[in-house]
């Protein structure tokens, strides 16, 4: 968040930190949230008595999730900011 505040102030003149801020706060937290729907999800697998995931697939689903919840997040943001 504060290299894009930095670069944006620079490349963009009504792009502010405050906004980068905002923006970057709103793609973490949905990067977050996606993760932990991924690990309760996993604990309801396990719960449930059926087969875990494979080990390479349960280590990526959560930050893969993150990074594919919090991108569309951070563009819906960058389009209402700027």
């Amino acid at each position: 968040t504060l290299v894009s505040a930095v670069l944006g102030s620079y490349l963009v003149t009504p792009f502010t930190p405050t906004k980068a801020a905002i923006i970057g706060l709103v793609a973490a937290v949905a990067a977050v949230l996606a993760d932990l729907a991924v690990g309760y999800a996993e604990a309801g697998r396990l719960m449930a008595g059926e087969a875990p995931t494979m080990w390479v697939a349960r280590h990526m689903q959560g930050p893969l999730g993150g990074f594919a919840l919090a991108a569309p997040a951070a563009y819906a943001m960058c389009m209402l900011f700027l």
